[in-house]
């Protein structure tokens, strides 16, 4: 689905994007799967709608490329069971919403992807879960004024677990922002970016985050957690000694390694403790997709 143009209108908009998947509720199981999605423009966004409200929704082995929209999500929004193994690059939403927003359900998987260099004005840069599970991810480089990469909206129920965040950017939380006192932030690794706090929420008036437990950080933005995050166990400052070029796994000699979870359900898969960041825990032994796609 590549370079499909649809021309920009005052008024309600005209379009779901590239290609928007309907049908009767749950009655039908949706693959995607080794496709690509590159430079597709739309009024209203998603290059890949998941209109229908089926429980068997599978996204998988695509990428998603300098998809540009008015309002996003700018990639890819719906009714999501699976997100993973994708590679969102590059794509924009001028003036609100993320590249990826997830409806999602409480057994929803977002897993196994890297999120880099996307871009919005309001709304988190890479992604907006509602429920379900986020983990063993990489959010690199994704930038929104004021909202970070990952929001997390008020009354959502998602857990961030063993992902990875570098070097992301916002005039508000660079990495994560956590407006829910629902789901879990833990095992989580941050490192560099620029904002007014590493993680924290945007709006301290909703009521209390969720706790954030086992989560480390290095170089990240002064301070690490900011107003309204309830810390609990576990964080540290760690540095990860990142191999050269893309390679995100902790160093040999890191302080991170085995300060992740001590929940032995989520040790590593050499059965030590859990490391914090995308490649830690049971499910951390993964190869994110090149821009090329998949093999």
């Amino acid at each position: 689905f590549l370079r499909n143009d649809v021309p920009a209108r005052i008024g309600p908009p005209l379009t779901d994007g590239a290609l928007c998947l309907d049908g009767p509720v749950d009655s039908a199981r949706i693959l995607v799967e080794r496709s690509r999605f590159e430079t597709n423009r739309a009024d209203w966004g998603h290059a890949l709608y998941v209109k229908t409200l089926t429980r068997n929704s599978v996204v998988r082995d695509c990428v998603f490329l300098g998809n540009t929209c008015r309002e996003g999500p700018s990639a890819l929004g719906g009714e999501i069971g699976e997100l993973s193994h994708n590679r969102f690059e590059a794509n924009a939403a001028d003036d609100s919403s993320p590249a990826v927003s997830v409806s999602g359900r409480p057994d929803t998987r977002i897993v196994h992807n890297i999120f880099l260099g996307n871009r919005s004005s309001w709304g988190g840069a890479a992604l907006t879960p509602c429920r379900g599970l986020v983990t063993n991810n990489l959010f690199l480089g994704n930038a929104c004024p004021q909202t970070a990469a990952v929001w997390v909206r008020s009354g959502c129920n998602a857990d961030l677990r063993n992902n990875t965040f570098v070097d992301n950017q916002s005039m508000g939380i660079a990495h994560v922002a956590y407006d829910s006192a629902y789901g879990q932030v833990r095992a989580n690794l941050f490192g560099g970016g620029r904002g007014t706090a590493a993680v924290g929420t945007d709006y301290p008036d909703w009521g209390a985050s969720t706790e954030m437990a086992y989560n480390a950080w290095w170089m990240t933005p002064d301070p690490v957690f900011g107003e309204g995050v309830r810390l609990a166990d576990g964080n540290v400052e760690a540095d990860p000694l990142f191999g050269d070029g893309d390679d995100y796994h902790l160093g040999a000699g890191s302080a991170a390694i085995d300060a992740g979870d001590p929940d032995r359900s989520l040790a590593d898969t050499d059965g030590s403790r859990n490391d914090p960041g995308a490649f830690g825990g049971p499910e951390g032994d993964w190869t994110p997709l090149p821009a090329g796609g998949a093999p």
